[in-house]
């Protein structure tokens, strides 16, 4: 009869299909984890000490990572540097102040702390793997941020998203007079350590594919990204959003663009630019204003006259997405 189901086939058909699909997903995993890895991203090239705390992973970089920063960067002006007594008891206490799922990653996965005079960035953090190809970190660090306060680091960051037409305009960022630069970036370079490791986005730079399986989404981007760079909703004003060279973005445009970011669930324009980012934004100014009781401000002015503030800390949408970064404030892992 037209439309009968032999159910005897359908399920040898079903269960050969599930067969291979598993077998499919199998090897494709063996072979993400066996793929060959750089030279450069591995743990044995960094001297990693696990039993070291974390003040003993500050290191000088080494001369060969020196020099591929450079060239990537295309600056000759970068230089190694060495925090002095005073400025390693301030970072033991912003590593005191982390959250804690941070402070448990890093000793964990750290390899080293290395800071750079001239840096282009205000902090970076990479992958590495062991033998086992388990994931470990780095984070490289401008030297500037230890001595500069965090307000003048987040608004030298964000005027490099603008192009100064001289039409008057200025934007400031601030968050507290009193804390250097360092408590921003080591808030936000920890974050990336812990997403590197555990996955609280599906990755964290598309290489980690390599390396583990990844979801299409978790719970942090979902309903809000639709992969790495591409959100659900098409915002008009990531277009231009590029930091720290070749802005793309007149600053007589800041007002508005902070109007449209305003009416977005992103707390920043930098976590706009893709889901790794978010989550970075999202704790460190998470941590700041909830934990730390700091007021986070955006203010555009137009020849010393105000012309647009937020606090996007406040905003609903924002607000939304705090739920998603209590895993980083629960008990140790078992």
């Amino acid at each position: 009869m037209k439309g009968q189901v032999n159910f005897k086939i359908f399920w040898k058909q079903t269960l050969l299909f599930l067969t291979l699909t598993v077998c499919a997903l199998f090897f494709a995993g063996c072979s993400n984890r066996n793929a060959p890895v750089p030279p450069n991203k591995r743990l044995s090239g960094h001297q990693f000490n696990p039993e070291s705390t974390l003040l003993e992973r500050i290191k000088p970089i080494p001369e060969s990572l020196l020099a591929e920063l450079k060239k990537t960067d295309e600056r000759e002006d970068y230089a190694a540097y060495m925090p002095g007594p005073s400025e390693t008891a301030a970072i033991a206490t912003v590593f005191e102040a982390l959250p804690p799922l941070c402070t448990e990653v890093m000793r964990e996965r750290l390899a080293a702390l290395y800071f750079v005079s001239n840096f282009v960035s205000a902090g970076y953090s990479d992958w590495l793997v062991n033998e086992r190809n388990e994931i470990y970190t780095i984070i490289i660090i401008s030297a500037e941020a230890l001595k500069t306060s965090i307000d003048e680091l987040l608004t030298w960051k964000e005027k490099s998203c603008f192009i100064d037409d001289n039409s008057g305009f200025e934007i400031k960022i601030s968050v507290s007079p009193s804390q250097k630069g360092f408590t921003y970036i080591m808030l936000h370079e920890s974050c990336h350590a812990v997403d590197y490791v555990l996955g609280i986005t599906p990755f964290t730079e598309p290489d980690i594919k390599l390396l583990r399986q990844t979801p299409a989404e978790t719970g942090f981007t979902r309903g809000i990204w639709r992969s790495h760079k591409q959100s659900v909703t098409d915002y008009k004003f990531r277009e231009g959003v590029s930091f720290y060279q070749n802005p793309r973005v007149k600053i007589s445009q800041a007002e508005s663009l902070y109007k449209e970011m305003s009416a977005s669930p992103f707390i920043s324009l930098y976590g706009s630019l893709n889901w790794a980012e978010d989550l970075c934004e999202f704790l460190t100014f998470y941590h700041l204003t909830e934990k730390m009781g700091m007021d986070y401000k955006i203010e555009v002015t137009q020849n010393g006259k105000a012309a647009y503030s937020a606090r996007p800390a406040r905003q609903e949408q924002v607000r939304k997405r705090f739920e998603h970064l209590e895993v980083f404030y629960e008990p140790a892992r078992q």
